[in-house]
């Protein structure tokens, strides 16, 4: 895969993962994540168009699912479900399960405004 850098305008070659050799010219940076929300999914989002060696470290400071957090006693997987998102591929399948655990319901019930991936988080 080759990946213009922006500043630069140069255009650099990386293996897949499981060419990538450590000290081979080439091989794909390892790279860590940190955070929560918004701005973790977006790099993350970016970061996984570069490197095949990627790990995210997903803070759960989220307050948005309080429902699921009082009821079942769980941290609150909202992050970690945009971080999920962010990291499913660009293709038809990726793109597919991103929109699925990205869904809110739309109801008058107990499953109005709860998205998908949470309850699959916390299932």
């Amino acid at each position: 895969m080759t990946v213009r850098m922006p500043r630069t305008g140069r255009v650099r070659k990386f293996v897949p993962v499981s060419r990538a050799r450590r000290g081979t010219r080439g091989a794909q940076p390892k790279v860590v994540a940190l955070g929560g929300g918004h701005g973790l999914s977006a790099s993350l989002t970016a970061l996984r168009r570069i490197t095949g060696d990627l790990t995210a470290v997903v803070t759960v400071a989220d307050d948005s699912s309080g429902r699921l957090r009082d009821e079942l006693g769980v941290l609150p997987p909202g992050d970690l479900r945009k971080a999920l998102a962010a990291l499913c591929g660009d293709d038809d399948w990726g793109q597919t399960w991103a929109r699925v655990i990205q869904h809110r319901f739309t109801s008058e019930g107990e499953l109005h405004e709860h998205a998908v991936g949470n309850l699959l988080i916390v299932a």
